[in-house]
């Protein structure tokens, strides 16, 4: 069903004109339905392929007793902190780059530490031997499970590859849009969920068989040493619906008061193209040096027809006016002074959203009937009670129908391939 299609039959069971409901608040009600839809029928049937990524909490205590013997900067034993900051769910890369610089310190030589495919590896340039010990500060707390470095190993090359670091690859975060897991696979095999005291301190890596979701993260277990297809099933629901389409200039952390640009004065330039036209420039001259952004809105917006122009969550944003077919928006550098290349921390606009034209393809096409039988008893709540509570009872026996349908495995309701499926596996 398109948007268009929705609004005007919401307003037809409402018996409400486009006057005393302008597209706008039909739109808010659009997406109010939508939510409401998915939470009522707990969700729809989607999937996603997640990836492994190791994550380290390190403290300013953590340490390894280190001895380099052999080569041009031996080191007795000494106890090596392996950062000077505290970090939580960092990468590999920053904790090895935290280690390298306090050995470094502490050896006074350049070893290097990396890190590369789960795995931590200690170069010491030129020495026989290197072994790791548990610190003998009574304050420390031992790291050498945590990096996966003990023992006094043979080197190659002077280097020493680590073994798989613990538990650094247990957890992984689940899509934001899941409402409830339903299957959960690796390399094709299903897994099973177990209750949360079995994750408690795993210390066991390999192939996982088990999973227990804990918040936005699904832990696995015994915890993955390496990447395979890790494929989950779950109801979610819908990404928001775009009514109007809108690009953003690719900036942080502006706001009303702040300045937009460096410069004097000068008169500027910025190309635009507003649902599918030709791309077209606008000219806007700064009264004053270091204008803030809620001036130079103003300007923007007085030049533009056919979109608006505003700051949104620390970036300006063009978006279309468009209420119904194309609406898109595209920015391009100007002609003459282009007010791209003169304001501040500029790099590239980021890439166009364009506006939907039909209801998510998310909820089934039979089941989009829902959406404006909610969205007209939702118009009508204030002002014709019976009338309202008719639409609901209509938008609940869509609610019950997908519930049924669901239940009985009918192919409508189930996953319509938003990504490629893995081959379902016999147990």
């Amino acid at each position: 069903m398109t948007i268009d299609a929705a609004r005007a039959q919401a307003r037809r069971y409402s018996r409400v004109s486009s006057t005393g409901a302008s597209n706008t608040q039909v739109d808010n009600l659009i997406q109010e339905s939508i939510d409401e839809f998915a939470t009522d029928v707990d969700g729809f049937p989607t999937e996603e392929y997640l990836s492994i990524a190791a994550r380290f909490d390190t403290k300013t205590n953590y340490a390894v007793r280190i001895t380099i013997a052999g080569g041009s900067n031996p080191m007795v034993a000494t106890d090596v902190l392996i950062t000077g900051t505290a970090r939580a769910n960092t990468t590999g890369t920053i904790v090895a780059s935290d280690f390298q610089t306090t050995l470094q310190a502490a050896v006074g030589a350049s070893p290097t530490v990396t890190w590369s495919n789960f795995y931590f590896t200690v170069d010491t340039l030129d020495a026989t031997s290197i072994t790791y010990e548990a610190p003998t500060t009574t304050t420390y707390v031992d790291a050498r499970e945590l990096l996966g470095l003990t023992g006094t190993p043979t080197l190659s090359d002077f280097s020493h590859d680590g073994n798989f670091p613990e538990d650094c690859t247990m957890e992984a975060t689940i899509p934001s849009d899941a409402f409830k897991v339903e299957r959960v696979e690796w390399d094709q095999l299903k897994l099973y969920e177990l209750p949360p005291r079995y994750f408690m301190s795993p210390e066991a890596s390999g192939d996982p068989i088990y999973y227990r979701v804990r918040g936005r993260e699904i832990r696995l277990y015994p915890s993955p040493s390496r990447q395979e297809l890790f494929h989950m099933e779950y109801k979610g629901a819908p990404a928001a619906t775009v009514f109007r389409g809108y690009q953003e200039l690719g900036l942080s952390s502006i706001s009303d008061e702040s300045p937009a640009t460096g410069t004097s004065a000068v008169e500027y330039t910025i190309g635009i193209s507003i649902n599918g036209a030709t791309s077209a420039d606008i000219t806007f001259t700064l009264a004053n040096a270091n204008e803030v952004w809620s001036a130079v809105v103003v300007l923007l917006n007085a030049q533009t027809t056919g979109a608006t122009w505003a700051v949104v969550g620390g970036d300006l944003r063009l978006t279309s006016d468009a209420d119904t077919g194309v609406s898109t928006i595209a920015i391009v550098a100007g002609g003459g002074t282009d007010f791209l290349g003169a304001v501040t921390a500029f790099s590239a606009v980021d890439t166009a959203v364009a506006g939907d034209t039909d209801l998510p393809s998310e909820i089934p096409g039979t089941f989009q009937q829902a959406i404006p039988h909610l969205v007209a008893s939702k118009m009508l709540e204030e002002t014709h009670e019976k009338l309202a509570g008719s639409e609901y009872a209509r938008y609940v026996q869509w609610v019950n129908r997908y519930k049924t349908d669901y239940h009985n495995r009918n192919t409508s309701v189930l996953i319509e391939g938003r990504v490629a499926r893995l081959p379902r596996v016999t147990i």
